[in-house]
């Protein structure tokens, strides 16, 4: 783990991995409250440095000090279900394998592309955030077999990993549930100068790389930086026109700027890279809903729902749409389908 000024939700992830792991292995880079008192008090191998501009940096320092044969990485504000032990633990039997893990980020902002409606599956872990959306990462590999971090921000093993012929990547299918979303998160602490600075300087140090001008428009965009996104996201499809996500990302804030022409156009270029992605569908049918265009806007969400039956967000806008249209009694149905979901 790499942390700084984390006290606030420190002790949470180091409880969630207690009779998991052998050893805790942490970089500080600079706390000014109480992180490294409560890292000790759970038994934790603390190295305490300096920021320097370069999240992996950071983070092969503790992969460095760190001695088990398996390296679990963590942030902070994630943590895991305690009844997920035993199947991480299961994994290590596998000494070439380098596992991808699903990090769960919760939220109360479900404009974000490929957000979901909390449904209750997880209650003590969802804590009564309205939403989350999912990413993919390798988080469990091999100790000494030349895996690393790379990249100054969005840093990534996964490069490292692909160098070596022997290693494997699998998906665990286990959950890591991430907090840095959350409301309170996001009142707690402003990194926005940081990442946007990094972002920067990545789209400086790599002009043609499509993903790190579209992480910097996600950067912008979270911080209401809406016209410095959109210029970072056509530069991302100008590098790689057939990227969806960012044509959908695009697309939804052309038009919550008001640019409904251009929004049209690059929505008509999502559902071009797939027809049948149930998030874009969605998103083009709000995005007719916001205009008033009811007939376009729910055939849009027929044709998401059609794709995925158990689409829960696709199935509660629709029923908004129908609901706004004029037939309460048929959106009512709908609302009764999300609810059987």
């Amino acid at each position: 783990m790499i942390m700084k000024n984390e006290e606030a939700v420190l002790q949470r992830c180091l409880e969630s991995v207690q009779g998991l792991v052998s050893e805790i292995v942490i970089h500080d880079t600079g706390s000014t409250d109480r992180s490294i008192e409560v890292a000790e008090r759970y038994g934790a191998k603390v190295i305490r440095g300096t920021w320097e501009d370069d999240f992996s940096r950071a983070r092969n320092v503790s992969l460095a000090a760190a001695t088990g044969d398996w390296i679990l990485v963590l942030d902070a504000d994630e943590e895991l279900r305690p009844l997920d032990r035993e199947a991480l633990r299961a994994l290590t039997e596998d000494p070439n394998a380098c596992y991808q893990l699903t990090q769960r980020h919760y939220t109360n902002d479900l404009r974000l592309n490929r957000s979901y409606l909390c449904a209750g599956v997880y209650p003590e872990m969802e804590r009564g955030y309205q939403g989350y959306f999912d990413s993919d990462l390798v988080r469990l590999f091999p100790r000494n077999r030349g895996v690393e971090y790379r990249g100054i921000v969005h840093e990534l093993v996964e490069h490292s990993i692909a160098e070596n012929p022997a290693l494997t990547t699998k998906q665990s299918g286990i959950l890591i549930h991430h907090y840095g979303f959350t409301p309170e998160a996001l009142s707690r602490r402003d990194k926005s100068s940081l990442y946007t600075n990094l972002a920067l300087t990545k789209v400086k140090n790599e002009p043609n790389n499509w993903q790190a001008f579209y992480e910097l428009g996600i950067e912008h965009n979270s911080r209401g930086r809406h016209l410095e996104a959109i210029d970072a996201f056509k530069e991302a499809v100008r590098i790689s026109p057939e990227q969806l996500w960012v044509w959908s990302n695009l697309a939804h804030l052309l038009g919550a700027v008001g640019r409904n022409e251009e929004a049209v156009e690059a929505f008509k270029q999502a559902l071009r890279l797939d027809p049948t992605c149930k998030e874009a569908l969605s998103n083009c049918g709000l995005f007719y809903y916001r205009l008033k265009a009811y007939g376009e806007a729910e055939a849009l969400l027929r044709r998401a729902v059609h794709v995925d039956g158990d689409f829960l967000a696709g199935w509660c806008n629709l029923a908004m749409v129908v609901n706004r249209a004029g037939r309460p009694a048929h959106a009512a149905l709908l609302y009764q389908r999300a609810l059987t979901i």
